[in-house]
């Protein structure tokens, strides 16, 4: 009896429910299939390189400056901040004796960049290498708001108007940037077939952006009368400052660079990422005032993935 009983204990099979996968005991992952394989959390890369195009795509760009003065500017009654004191569609340069909008440069803002950048899997430092060169566009705007004047109304009295001085600041810069990324989930696998990789990481690194373009327009514009009052050339507007350099702007602009993101690599096919970053500057505008510009929005690559 007690033979029979340890006979069927043998015969007793695993009934442990694994869904739709195999007992995993039972995976032979390693096999001649599979080479090698790092998957989970904190996964090693395998050995790889690429190269190709990184853009972005930016969503905001917050200059910080409040209650500015440089030697950059033409002098104003009242100091520049970056909060914009224009309503709807009170920023419209018109024409000469005309409500009509002139064709305007000054109220495109935004910043766009394009470059080149190579990465470098470090397998034993769990971290990919990242350095890119890239050319960069800034487009931004700072205001002094003068509530102090006044014109005399048809009816003899003074009516108060709002007049606004701004700076619109056009840059371009030679970004060389550089930096690390840390896969934080995802997998790295070698097979037979294809060596491929997809995980999530962690990116930080740092920025040195060397100008090489600096147009500066300083204009006053008449805000909220504009429909009753012109200046004596019959604008709205009048130019006191027109395309020069920022007299005290840095030549060479620092900052700390950090995102998150997702990579899908393909050994011998592609290399593609996307990532939402933020970039914190390391040192100002100009360097008699405190105006920094802060950048947030998402980044990709696009490349080509060899061993």
């Amino acid at each position: 009896m007690i033979i029979r009983c340890a006979a069927f204990a043998q015969d007793v099979q695993d009934t442990t429910w694994y869904g739709s996968l195999p007992n995993p005991d039972s995976l032979d992952i390693t096999g001649d299939f599979v080479k090698s394989y790092s998957t989970g959390w904190f996964p090693q890369p395998f050995k790889a390189r690429s190269t190709g195009v990184i853009a972005t795509t930016n969503f905001y760009e917050w200059d910080r400056a409040n209650n500015i003065r440089s030697a950059s500017f033409k002098p104003t009654k009242y100091a520049f901040s970056a909060a914009n004191p224009f309503t709807g569609d009170e920023d419209e340069i018109k024409k000469p004796n005309s409500d009509k909008p002139e064709d305007d440069k000054f109220t495109s803002e935004g910043y766009s960049s394009i470059g080149l950048y190579y990465a470098y899997n470090v397998p034993f430092l769990s971290c990919v290498l990242r350095g890119a060169a890239v050319w960069e566009a800034s487009r931004t705007r700072l205001y002094s708001l003068d509530t102090s004047r006044s014109f005399l109304a048809l009816n003899g009295a003074p009516q108060p108007f709002r007049e606004v001085s701004v700076l619109f600041s056009n840059q371009h810069f030679i970004n060389l940037q550089a930096g690390l990324a840390i896969p934080v989930y995802g997998v790295f696998a070698e097979t037979e077939v294809m060596t491929i990789s997809s995980y999530y990481y962690i990116y930080g690194g740092v920025q040195a952006a060397g100008r090489i373009l600096s147009e500066n327009t300083q204009y006053v514009q008449i805000a909220d009368a504009k429909d009753r009052i012109r200046f004596p050339n019959g604008r709205d507007t009048v130019t006191v400052m027109n395309t020069i350099p920022l007299q005290t702007g840095n030549t060479f602009r620092f900052n700390a660079d950090v995102a998150l993101g997702w990579r899908l690599g393909w050994r011998g096919v592609l290399n593609f990422s996307v990532e939402w970053y933020a970039t914190i500057p390391l040192n100002g505008v100009v360097s008699d005032a405190d105006w920094r510009q802060y950048r947030f929005g998402m980044r990709t690559t696009l490349g080509y993935e060899r061993n």
